[in-house]
């Protein structure tokens, strides 16, 4: 005797899928807002540039008072490390012009 299924089972609906509403809310961005990423962007420039000028100054007063030789190992890391960290410095200011730049978009929208 063929029994009739009158009432659907789980085992039913294990092949059934939920019509796609699409998404209603709009997507979190991970990590800190532009504002927070342009912060610590000046934060860098400043802590760069206080690091590269200190390095110069050594630099100069060794150079001024004839007390170094340009090729001692010292000497020579100090002027590796002054433009290690130019370098970081110019690079931190090009990433604040962009970031800046964004920023003036989102103001005028």
């Amino acid at each position: 005797m063929a029994m009739i299924k009158d009432n659907p089972t789980d085992m039913d609906y294990t092949h059934a899928t939920l019509p796609n509403s699409g998404n209603s809310t709009p997507e979190r961005t991970i990590g800190p807002s532009p504002c927070a990423q342009l912060e610590a962007t000046k934060a860098d420039i400043r802590r760069y540039t206080l690091i590269a000028q200190g390095f110069e100054n050594m630099l100069t007063t060794l150079r001024h008072s004839n007390a170094q030789d340009e090729d001692d190992p010292t000497y020579v890391e100090m002027l590796r490390q002054r433009t290690y960290y130019e370098n970081l410095l110019d690079k931190a200011l090009n990433i604040e012009n962009d970031q800046s730049g964004v920023k003036k978009e989102e103001d005028n929208l």
